[in-house]
């Protein structure tokens, strides 16, 4: 036996993995502070995409360090890839909707579709999201439940936590009461509602005028812009106000103030 030949063979493998390990520390910081630098305050969703990419980048280095070294011990490499290329195809084909759902789960954190905490309608489930991972999406909706989503499936969200909504509130009124006056009570209402501090509007509330009509009634649309968190129950602040306001004028057996938001 070439002991000689033996130990360049040994120190050689040592160098490859030596090697290996370092490239493989200095990828993952490299990612890290890649993804610092492009994605300021991204919370959890920076750091599944930074978790995401420093594993390929591991995985990727160690299997060819593996390739290296079996070269470096006279193995035959090129019939072993082939191997793993005809196996992994024959796995694509078998798992084909777990992988679609891993690559859309990737493409939601990274684009930033939504993230925990924000109110959303997936598949006609509107809830608040509770957990996004890279195989599927947790929702609990306002009754408690918890719907679970392989993220292949959702194609199409409605995101209701980014930016301001616009809140609703109509008001049938009798058609043989005066619109004007009821107009300028609500104009008082929505002007008080817009002076209470513990309120904040991006839209103080309005008074749009007269949605529709017929013979018997007329309805009155008010509206105003806020976040979405605060949207149901300034809805039902500018009712009960409007409510009280328009029965202290005795208007209250003339006005039926519809439930919209």
């Amino acid at each position: 036996m070439d002991w000689h030949l033996v130990l360049r063979i040994a120190i050689k493998i040592v160098i490859i993995v030596i090697v290996s390990i370092i490239v493989a520390k200095i990828a993952k910081g490299a990612i890290g502070k890649a993804m610092e630098r492009k994605t300021k305050g991204g919370g959890g969703r920076q750091k599944t995409i930074k978790e995401l990419l420093q594993k390929a980048a591991v995985v990727i280095i160690y299997f060819v360090a593996s390739v290296i070294i079996l070269n470096t011990l006279g193995v035959n490499t090129t019939s072993i890839i082939a191997s793993a290329g005809v196996l992994g195809l024959a796995i694509s084909f078998g798992a084909q909707s777990l992988i679609k759902d891993l690559f859309t789960g990737f493409f939601i954190i990274l684009d930033d579709y939504y993230a925990v905490g924000d109110y959303v309608s997936v598949l006609g489930i509107s809830g608040t999201v509770e957990e996004v991972g890279l195989r599927s999406t947790k929702i609990r909706d306002y009754d408690g439940r918890l719907h679970i989503f392989p993220n292949g499936q959702i194609t199409l969200v409605s995101n209701f936590s980014r930016g301001n909504v616009r809140g609703m509130v109509d008001i049938n009124v009798s058609a043989k009461v005066d619109q004007n006056q009821v107009m300028d009570i609500l104009r008082q209402v929505c002007e008080d509602m817009q002076k209470e501090k513990s309120i904040f509007f991006a839209e103080p509330p309005t008074v749009l005028g007269i949605e529709n009509a017929s013979i018997f009634n007329v309805r009155i649309r008010l509206t105003f812009t806020c976040d979405f968190a605060n949207r149901a129950s300034f809805c039902r602040i500018l009712r009960q106000n409007s409510i009280e306001a328009l029965n202290k004028a005795g208007l209250g057996s003339q006005v039926e103030v519809v439930l919209s938001a």
